[in-house]
């Protein structure tokens, strides 16, 4: 998550220094497409707002959100500020999904590992027990 407000924060650096507000508005609305994004917005170096996402008002309704601040900085000098609101319930389900995933294809390989197991003890007895059935030969 801090990579992305990173790289958005270095693409927003070029952008505000040529003042060109309709292309930060893509940035912005190119943020909002992730999916636990609920809300973005950069603000110039007095944290005035120079834009933000159009669906600023569902991310009131997010239960757990996770704010992000990212200075956007050119060489030394902070020139604004990117602000990415996380929804922390969406960003935290994907991990859960992959272990659901995980989860199911280790008990499946578990099983399988008991059942083969079961068959070379069996295999095993089979052959030890027919060895000791045999009659001994004596010359």
């Amino acid at each position: 998550m801090s990579l992305t407000a990173e790289q958005a924060a270095a693409e927003a650096r070029y952008w505000i220094t040529v003042d060109d507000t309709e292309s930060l508005e893509q940035l912005v609305s190119q943020l909002q497409l992730k999916p636990f994004i609920a809300a973005a917005q950069i603000q110039n170096r007095f944290g005035q707002a120079i834009t933000s996402s159009l669906a600023q008002a569902e991310s009131d309704q997010v239960e757990q959100a996770l704010v992000l601040v990212e200075e956007v900085m050119d060489g030394d000098r902070v020139i604004g500020y990117l602000t990415l609101t996380v929804d922390e319930s969406l960003l935290l389900e994907a991990p859960v999904k992959t272990h659901a995933y995980l989860t199911f294809y280790g008990q499946f390989l578990l099983g399988f590992a008991v059942l083969a197991g079961i068959f070379m003890a069996i295999t095993f007895n089979r052959w030890r027990y027919r060895r000791s059935a045999l009659p001994e030969t004596t010359e």
